[in-house]
């Protein structure tokens, strides 16, 4: 049975309209200085930490509305799980909205818009090709570009790039947000360390889950020459989650029942507590009527079956959709955190209900599980959290998932020009996880070179190790002493990924580790 989607009746008028942000008073007035301390010709870079679900990305969209209607200038950008090996990754929005380019934009139009913010440097003017690098342009090499590789290339890119943002904060008041730091390659923190020192004045805020240990691949901004505020997000405490479901569910007031009850399960967790609101709305066992939410008559709180874990309150949510609702939802999960409509359409496996695919998305986007995105120059949705987006992913069974992931590369290939700096690794991701080996080996080489090439020696390790070890776990294990008149060698490709790890071990510093990983080259190579 189809059941009705609960849609908070506040919230539809409400939805573009600046909200007060509930909670984390102490994190609202660091921003407060921030903003206040830019407006007086000073910098101030902001670091948001707090685990997943706690409000971070609601914080950041809060102080760029209020920042931007301030008059004040802000460019944005993140880091996204899948493109954590991708150099510059989260840089590439944020250049395009500072350069005032788009998809369609033209490389002699772009290079005069760049050499505009140049003209009193003419040695970087020589540099501008290098923007390729993180903003695909097309812009020719010149004769000094074309020799830069590794980190002499990256060390000039940043010089340029820091440069541009330089140049743009003196002439206006200017704020870069870059979310999720923890998915964020090196050359993006890199290039953040960068334009802190560089520009003046200027207002950095970036966001981050908790980074330690081994996960984090080095200390953050030590470079900096200013100070890092960190700013620790905790929960919620019960006051302030009942404010919270009043706003989600468009009531004024929650009955003490209902709240002990959601706050007994989420613990503050801001994410958690909405999921739990709209699952209770969803199932029936709470009433929002008369602007009050309630226990309905006979309910009893303390008997219901709810999961102590958002990814368990996510499923029996999906449960709850139509067989067809649930499948879109499933197989944009398997696209990505956002995904294009176009591309669900090719791939949705119901050819007789693709007609109703639109009707679809807006019933998840009104149960707050998808949300429309504006900022994109295709029609696309996006998960209304990474934890949702994984929730969901995590429904469908292993043998669908390397469907749908092939049918996505496929149609990858056959649509979209293959660019190295990000189509390779998106490529890669999904024949890997179709069980293509060869295939995933072939895009995530590419793009291990190619990022090796721009100096992300870590970036480019970390995809050949994943190439050496899949084509190690596969049928393509290599050979030493049979017969290899018969087809391709595979120990040729394997001798030039060792190489490829080799070069990266050395811009990494690792010498002993190069050396091991080159004689292992010559090896395979003979």
């Amino acid at each position: 049975t189809d059941l009705k989607v609960f849609t908070p009746s506040a919230v539809g008028v409400e939805a573009t309209a600046p909200m007060e942000v509930i909670g984390h008073s102490h994190a609202m007035r660091a921003f407060g200085r921030g903003f206040r301390s830019l407006l007086a010709g000073e910098s101030t870079l902001l670091m948001l930490e707090g685990e997943a679900g706690i409000g971070k990305s609601t914080l950041v969209r809060h102080w760029r509305d209020q920042a931007r209607s301030n008059g004040i200038r802000v460019v944005a950008g993140a880091g996204k799980s899948i493109q954590r090996t991708t150099p510059y990754f989260a840089w590439r929005n944020a250049l395009r909205e500072l350069l005032g380019l788009n998809q369609r934009s033209d490389p002699a139009a772009a290079r005069a818009r760049i050499e505009e913010m140049l003209s009193s440097n003419s040695r970087l003017k020589l540099f501008i090709p290098l923007i390729n690098d993180i903003v695909p342009l097309g812009l020719a090499e010149n004769f000094m570009t074309e020799q830069m590789v590794g980190k002499i290339r990256a060390d000039n890119t940043r010089l340029v790039v820091a440069a541009l943002v330089a140049e743009m904060a003196r002439k206006e008041r200017l704020t870069v947000m870059i979310e999720d730091l923890h998915w964020c390659d090196s050359q993006s923190i890199a290039l953040t360390e960068a334009v802190a020192n560089e520009a003046q004045p200027i207002l950095i805020v970036v966001s981050s889950r908790p980074v330690t240990g081994a996960e984090q691949k080095k200390p953050l901004f030590t470079g900096v020459q200013r100070a890092l505020q960190r700013i620790e997000l905790n929960n919620l405490d019960s006051s302030e989650s009942r404010e919270l479901v009043c706003r989600k569910l468009g009531v004024n007031d929650v009955a003490s029942s209902v709240i002990d009850f959601i706050f007994r399960k989420s613990r503050g967790n801001p994410l958690f507590t909405e999921e739990i609101a709209y699952a209770l709305v969803e199932s029936g066992l709470v009433t929002t009527e008369d602007g009050s939410c309630r226990q309905r008559p006979g309910a009893a709180m303390e008997a219901v079956e709810m999961p102590g874990h958002l990814r368990g309150v996510v499923t029996q949510r999906i449960d709850r959709l139509a067989q067809p609702t649930q499948i879109a939802a499933k197989v944009a999960s398997v696209i990505g955190e956002r995904f294009p409509t176009d591309l669900l359409r090719e791939i949705y496996p119901l050819e007789h209900e693709k007609s109703n695919l639109g009707t679809h998305l807006t019933r998840l986007e009104h149960s707050n599980i998808l949300l429309h995105m504006t900022d994109s120059e295709r029609p696309s949705y996006g998960f209304s959290h990474v934890l949702i987006h994984e929730a969901i992913y995590g429904l469908i069974l292993f043998e669908h998932r390397k469907a749908l992931h092939e049918a996505i590369a496929i149609h990858l290939e056959q649509s979209e020009p293959i660019d190295l700096t990000m189509s390779a690794v998106v490529l890669g991701h999904h024949w890997e996880k179709a069980g293509n080996w060869a295939k995933s080996n072939h895009y995530l080489g590419l793009a291990a070179e190619r990022a090796i090439q721009d100096g992300g020696y870590q970036e480019g390790l970390e995809l050949i190790d994943r190439v050496i070890n899949t084509f190690s776990g596969s049928s393509l294990i290599p050979i030493d002493s049979a017969d290899k008149s018969d087809g391709p060698d595979p120990n040729f490709d394997l001798g030039r990924w060792y190489c490829l790890r080799a070069e990266a071990q050395l811009g990494l510093g690792r010498l002993m580790e190069s050396a091991e990983s080159f004689l292992r080259a010559a090896e395979l190579l003979g």
